[in-house]
């Protein structure tokens, strides 16, 4: 089987949730099924992804304007014209976006965070163009059931339109022992235990109210604990470097950025508890990512979260700042409700393999090509 894949990811990021889901489930599908040809599409040459394999081709295929017209002209023109030579039998997307016009069948990856601000320009093209998308396809694949219910009711889409892969923990987690946590809060956290946050994958909004929700922590518990929150910050929506100037704990709050993923794996490993109140329909990627490094969670009160969690997250609705600041102080002050939910994370992240993934995938592309959907 000849297999095109359009990643148009920008390298991978241990906590871009979307990224390292697609990253991870081609890295599999590539070296467990060497009996297929592949031949991955970027859309510029430093965002080829390092998937080395002898079935792999990389294939770069200009888009010189982030513009909705020039990327729908990318589509529907300039990558069937690369893929000739290749004559894929299936091409999956990986963005969310469908050549309308190409007649190689596409398999669609959706996530149903079609809620993530954009400008007016990008929305009216997501409005317009995701339904024609999603009837292109010739099957769609979620990472969660609650996502696929979602999208089914939203875009009158057949269930059996949709095919549901779950995420696993990423390979780059890790555990550390007592003295590798203490070199590591010494390094980031000037000694002190920590709450985690991938903050620059959130809304302003939930970010600001996580900070609150640490607030009403300090204020109950006159503790040393810290907030570490990574990612990108310093540009809108959030900026949150200047509203740090205010915030009456900004002592206690450390932004990081530019981490590698190696660096974010051992913050991550290295705290006391993982704050995921973010965006909705997660895969669950960093969720499992902490019980797998066996961090607790507190994690957004979601169906998609809660498909994924199970009964090892503490849920907190990210707009309720008291809930959040509470599960924080329950975690601290009760080391064996802790301790619980690090042995129920564990055994739950275990259950998942990228390996498994991998293969259903193959199946679906499979059933995609010999014309069953």
């Amino acid at each position: 089987m000849r297999i095109a894949v359009n990643s148009a990811i920008p390298g991978s990021s241990f906590l871009n949730e979307n990224a390292e889901y697609a990253r991870q489930l081609f890295a599999g599908l590539v070296l467990q099924h060497p009996e297929h040809e592949f031949v991955f599409i970027f859309r510029h040459p430093e965002h080829v992804m390092p998937i080395q394999a002898p079935n792999v081709t990389s294939l770069v295929v200009p888009l010189r304007k982030e513009h909705p017209l020039a990327l729908k002209y990318w589509y529907d023109v300039k990558i069937p014209l690369a893929l000739k030579a290749f004559r894929p039998d299936v091409w999956i997307q990986a963005d969310g976006n469908c050549s309308l016009k190409s007649r190689i069948p596409q398999v669609l990856f959706a996530d149903g965070q079609q809620t993530v601000p954009l400008s007016w320009l990008k929305k009216s093209y997501r409005r317009w163009f995701l339904p024609l998308f999603m009837r292109k396809a010739a099957t769609i694949i979620v990472p969660a059931e609650s996502i696929k219910d979602q999208l089914v009711q939203q875009y009158k889409i057949a269930d059996a339109g949709f095919s549901v892969i779950h995420a696993a923990p990423s390979p780059g987690c890790v555990v550390l022992n007592w003295q590798e946590k203490e070199t590591i809060k010494e390094q980031y956290a000037s000694g002190m235990e920590y709450f985690f946050c991938p903050g620059g994958s959130l809304p302003q909004n939930n970010l600001l109210n996580i900070l609150k929700g640490f607030s009403f922590f300090k204020k109950w518990q006159h503790s040393s604990m810290k907030l570490l929150i990574a990612g990108d910050l310093h540009q809108a929506p959030h900026d949150l470097p200047e509203k740090l100037k205010s915030y009456k704990y900004r002592e206690d709050v450390v932004l990081l950025s530019q981490l590698s993923g190696e660096e974010l794996s051992a913050v991550m490993a290295g705290a006391y508890a993982f704050v995921d109140a973010g965006l909705p329909d997660t895969n669950g990627i960093n969720m499992l990512n902490a019980m797998m490094s066996e961090v607790p969670v507190i994690g957004r009160d979601h169906a998609s979260a809660r498909e994924i969690g199970a009964e090892a997250v503490l849920y907190a609705d990210p707009a309720n700042a008291e809930i959040i600041g509470k599960h924080m102080l329950a975690l601290y002050k009760d080391e064996v409700l802790r301790s619980r939910f690090v042995r129920a994370g564990k055994e739950l992240a275990e259950t998942h393999t990228w390996q498994s993934a991998a293969d259903q995938l193959a199946v679906i592309l499979t059933r995609v090509v010999s014309g069953q959907k």
